[in-house]
């Protein structure tokens, strides 16, 4: 359950990240988020 709880809040802290860089308008730190996540 741990586990599962820290994924969630990894997914939510990389959502707010991808959010945040976008409207700082850095498409490599969206890229770069995107390949760790993948």
């Amino acid at each position: 359950m741990k586990s599962i709880a820290f994924f969630l809040l990894f997914a939510v802290a990389a959502v707010t990240a991808d959010l945040q860089a976008g409207q700082r308008e850095e498409g490599d730190v969206l890229v770069a988020d995107r390949k760790l996540v993948r």
